[in-house]
């Protein structure tokens, strides 16, 4: 996936966890952060496991 394709995949997961933006308390970019090595990689499996996880 693209960086702009990760950010937005992410932006709609949060929006979808915190319907309220002042609830949130972060940012999409903050999601696609691997904490893992199997976090690592841009392929669409990759990023849906690293949104899921927060």
């Amino acid at each position: 996936m693209a960086r702009g394709e990760q950010l937005e995949f992410a932006g709609r997961a949060l929006a979808l966890r915190y319907p309220d933006p002042a609830t949130q308390g972060m940012m999409p970019v903050h999601l696609l952060d691997g904490r893992r090595p199997q976090d690592l990689g841009d392929d669409l499996w990759s990023v849906m496991n690293k949104v899921q996880l927060c």
